[in-house]
Order: C-alpha cells, then sequence, then structure tokens
C-alpha cells in the first residue's frame, strides 16, 4: 500500500469526523443501490432508535413548536413522511383526526403500527417518497430527519416537492434534519 493512503487509512482510524465521513459514504451507496433492504437492516439491527429521552423531549418541543405557529392544539389531516417505527406517529394520533404515516421500510411499518395499535386515526403505507408519488392533501406535512437518508441529488430533488404539492393552502411544512452524529451537533 502507499505510504500516504496508509498514513491517511491512519489517520481514519483515529479521527472520529474522518471515520464518520467514510462511513456515511458506505452507508450512502447501500442507501442508493438498496433502498428499502438497507433501511430494513438498520431497523433490524436497532441502529435507528427514537424512542429515548432525548427524541421525547425534541419531539415534544417541535409538536409546542408547531401549535404555537398553527394557532391550534388540535390539527386535522397530517402526513408523517419517514414514520420509522412510530414514536411520533403515536404522539400525532393524539392531536390529529387523521395521520398518514409512511416510511420505506416494510419492517419500521410493522413496528409502527404494533406501537398504534389503537389508533384508529392513523393509516399506514410503505412509500418512498424520493421516487413515489404523494396523494392526498394535508393540513401539515412532517418530513422530520428524512433527507439525511436520502442519497443522490435526483431524489432530494423530487422528495422535496413531492412533499409540498400535498400541502393545502394555508398549511405547513414541518421540516428537521438532526441525525447528524452528536460531534457534529454538539461540539
Amino acid at each position: 500500500m502507499n505510504p500516504i493512503l496508509r498514513r491517511i487509512f491512519g489517520l481514519y482510524r483515529h479521527s472520529r469526523a474522518l471515520s464518520f465521513l467514510v462511513e456515511r459514504y458506505r452507508e450512502a451507496k447501500q442507501l442508493r443501490l438498496r433502498p428499502r433492504e438497507t433501511t430494513d437492516d438498520a431497523h433490524l439491527s436497532g441502529t435507528w432508535n427514537f424512542d429515548n429521552a432525548v427524541e421525547r423531549r425534541w419531539q415534544k418541543h417541535l409538536l409546542e413548536v408547531v401549535a404555537t405557529a398553527t394557532r391550534k392544539e388540535r390539527w386535522d389531516d397530517v402526513l408523517e413522511i419517514g414514520c420509522s417505527e412510530g414514536v411520533f406517529t403515536a404522539e400525532l394520533a393524539q392531536l390529529c383526526t387523521s395521520v398518514r404515516a409512511c416510511d420505506i421500510s416494510p419492517i419500521a411499518l410493522e413496528r409502527a403500527k404494533t406501537r398504534c395499535a389503537g389508533c384508529l386515526n392513523v393509516h399506514f403505507d410503505c412509500l418512498d417518497a424520493a421516487v413515489e408519488d404523494i396523494r392526498g392533501q394535508y393540513d401539515i406535512v412532517f418530513v422530520m430527519d428524512v433527507l439525511w437518508f436520502v442519497v443522490g441529488r435526483k431524489q432530494r430533488l423530487k422528495i422535496i416537492p413531492n412533499a409540498v404539492q400535498c400541502i393545502r393552502d394555508g398549511g405547513f411544512l414541518v421540516f428537521s434534519d438532526s441525525r447528524m452524529p452528536r460531534f457534529f451537533r454538539h461540539p
């Protein structure tokens, strides 16, 4: 191996930031080639955990901000793109007349259905919003921590207008993308 490459490789192994970038590249390659299978694998391995105190505080804060912005504490029709295993979906169900929760991962959707079994106002769909069109019109569309996992310029350029086109007049798009590693978010 080239001595320069060996040195760079050694740096990568000892740098959290470089390790993150290399791992992100590997993940991005898998997401581009096999998006549904890659997200299923992440759910099966427990890589993505949205059911913890930090996430719950963030979700509570976000719902308070949306309530202030909409000047309502209850909402009518809501779409959640990237519902994962339904942690946030269960919170939305208490505040909305109707929730359509979508995810690319069938495994995540099955877990979300189990979590929200008592929520009769929630409907689930397996949807790749970066490729497939979104049906319906909604008062609020939540796209939370999804774009980080959408790989490829063409897919990102599809998902955003896809989400926006289904918002009713006077409706809201709620977007966040905070899934970056803690050392990038909190220096």
